[in-house]
């Protein structure tokens, strides 16, 4: 329910006549549970008309940072997110934050640079 709010919402706000891009970054999307996790959003998506795209960082951090930048440049509208190290928190929120981009953390939490906890 928190993910189809969220996306009314970028749809409510984004006012260009654009079609919403959502990305999700995942940890291990072999996982039998981030398959279904991957399999909602997509549907989730899919009834509101919204682009999904999907990375796959196979426990690789750098990966997983490259794919923030990756779905930033590909124009994600927001960034759902299971991330290979909670550490990253604040360098994801930066980057997300600079290029205006929403953010929310599906599964492991994380917080931003001033130890707030991001939208979960």
């Amino acid at each position: 329910m928190l993910l189809g709010t969220m996306l009314l919402t970028s749809c409510e706000t984004g006012g260009t006549g654009e079609r919403i891009k959502i990305a999700y970054i995942c940890k291990q999307l072999s996982n039998t549970w981030f398959q279904q996790v991957t399999k909602g959003i997509s549907n989730t998506c899919k009834k509101y008309g919204i682009e999904y795209l999907e990375y796959d960082a196979n426990f690789d951090d750098a990966k997983c940072l490259e794919y923030v930048d990756e779905a930033i440049d590909a124009g994600a509208d927001g960034i759902l997110i299971t991330t290979t190290k909670q550490e990253f928190g604040p360098v994801i929120a930066q980057k997300c934050s600079d290029a205006g981009v929403l953010l929310m953390t599906i599964d492991d939490t994380m917080l931003d640079g001033n130890g707030v906890q991001l939208p979960h």
